[in-house]
């Protein structure tokens, strides 16, 4: 039953522990502040903070982070009354994440206070006991560092996540600790470690069970359900399995529109976008890329405005404008780069840079890729590294056949070292054709048919079209007839 202002001023003046704990359990979180404030008025600092929280944590589940954010911080000053103890310490934890959820919706990753929040997390996270309770704040470490392009910083904190949650045998804790490894895995490019953690936190997972309260700090994360199916789909696409990842991303979308949370179902989406992509199928990344926006522009989520913009861009271009579609792929990395999204710009860059090449501006394509290499040194996010060589390979070809051979190596070499056989595929396409431009049609066959060879599965998606029609190109300039498929290997 809601509690009437009356009803809650005199709670607060009489001051009784019956009557507040009455106020606590008839109140809801649209009249919590005022309570906070009746409370504060009364130098009842416990109870003026259990009322700020609700208040807070109602806020953000109505999207209204600037009012979470006032709450947080009122709260954050109401602690300095308090003695400096443990307790303490933990109450000032749990306000800095919601402060945290409230700054980054509305400022983004790069603000200078944002980050001054996260260390200050950080800090009070070695102070405290590594208790259970503590779970979720370090999530929220995890993703602060993925996001910003900190990866060993973001490593280190997923470790100590699955070490803890292997300590306890808790399988919530386990679930949300793969998740949150097998994530920051796919970013540096171990994609092999990074599938074995999302399988085993999609066999851990039970929407019932595990699908987090809104009020809590786990806000700051996707339904773990949801991350790791859509992070499998975008796994099995770099491992070579392009019909399982289409299988995996319709169930991370079926699961976000069922669960009804606009945040998963964006990410959903999003990860959806980006595997159409990866597959070239304009057509179902369009319907992707515009339920990702519909649901970033209504419930404001700055990064996925970002990254749909950029998308949306790259799309543009594929289909002939490629004018507005470049001008589309700079407002949305210029967005990323406003939010502090570092860990996506290696592949929004790329994604530039192969429109660059298929316009003839090779000079900007390369500025592009260049930026990305420097970030991914950086960072140590190689999920994109490959194909970045590839590309690179591909605008300097017209000037230097040497250097462009040189980087189409280089990316056979390392999609080899990570076993991203979909990325050996187009590297070896590549270089191929450069090849079979010097009258070498045997070594170029026996270079692609290899690895065309591979594959079981995703034989009508663009990349495997194109490498078949190389290898029947390449048959007839050395003599021979395709008259059927390579043998491929057995699953």
């Amino acid at each position: 039953m809601r509690v009437s202002p009356s009803a809650s001023a005199r709670a607060c003046t009489c001051g009784s522990a019956s009557a507040s704990n009455e106020a606590i359990g008839q109140s809801t979180g649209e009249i919590a502040g005022e309570l906070a404030m009746h409370f504060e008025r009364g130098r009842d600092f416990e109870r003026a903070l259990q009322y700020r929280r609700q208040a807070g944590e109602h806020a953000l589940r109505q999207h209204g982070y600037r009012e979470a954010a006032t709450h947080a911080t009122r709260a954050l000053d109401l602690l300095r009354a308090l003695p400096d103890t443990e307790r303490r310490a933990r109450l000032e934890l749990s306000f800095q994440v919601m402060l945290a959820a409230a700054l980054t919706a509305t400022r983004g990753y790069a603000a200078p206070e944002v980050h001054g929040v996260y260390v200050r997390i950080r800090a009070l996270c070695d102070r405290v006991e590594h208790t259970r309770e503590l779970y979720p704040v370090l999530l929220v470490l995890v993703r602060f560092n993925l996001i910003r392009g900190a990866l060993p910083a973001a490593r280190d904190v997923a470790r100590q996540l699955l070490t803890m949650a292997e300590a306890a045998h808790e399988p919530a804790l386990l679930l949300w600790a793969h998740s949150a490894s097998g994530v920051v895995a796919f970013y540096a490019g171990e994609f092999a470690a990074s599938l074995d953690h999302l399988e085993r936190g999609i066999a851990l997972y039970d929407p019932r069970e595990h699908s987090p309260e809104p009020s809590r700090a786990l806000l700051a994360w996707q339904d773990p359900g949801v991350s790791c199916l859509a992070h499998s789909a975008l796994t099995h696409w770099m491992l070579g399995h392009p019909a399982r990842a289409v299988a995996r991303i319709h169930e991370a979308l079926t699961l976000a529109r069922t669960l009804a949370r606009p945040l998963s179902v964006g990410y959903a989406c999003h990860y959806a976008a980006a595997l159409h992509q990866f597959r070239r199928d304009h057509a179902a990344m369009q319907i992707a890329v515009d339920g990702a926006f519909e649901q970033a522009t209504q419930h404001g989520f700055g990064i996925l405005v970002a990254t749909g913009t950029a998308q949306r861009g790259w799309l543009l271009a594929e289909q002939g404008q490629s004018a507005d579609g470049l001008a589309r792929m700079q407002e949305g990395i210029a967005a990323l780069r406003e939010v502090g999204a570092d860990f996506l710009l290696p592949g929004f860059l790329a994604s530039m840079a192969g429109t660059y090449e298929r316009i003839g501006r090779p000079a900007d394509g390369l500025s592009s890729v260049n930026e990305a290499l420097a970030l991914v040194e950086a960072s140590g996010q190689h999920y994109w590294t490959a194909e970045l060589h590839r590309v690179k390979g591909a605008l300097t070809r017209e000037a230097d056949e040497k250097a462009a051979e040189a980087s189409f190596r280089e990316a056979i070499a390392i999609a080899r070292r990570q076993g991203a056989k979909s990325f050996e595929l187009r590297a070896a396409t590549s270089l191929g054709r450069l090849w079979a431009s010097q009258g070498k049609a045997a070594e170029a066959h026996a270079l692609v048919s290899e690895i065309y060879a591979w594959f079981t599965e995703g034989f009508d998606t663009a990349d495997l079209i194109e490498a078949r029609a190389l290898l029947e190109e390449l048959g007839r300039a050395d003599g021979r007839q395709m008259g059927a498929r390579p043998r491929r290997r057995r699953a």
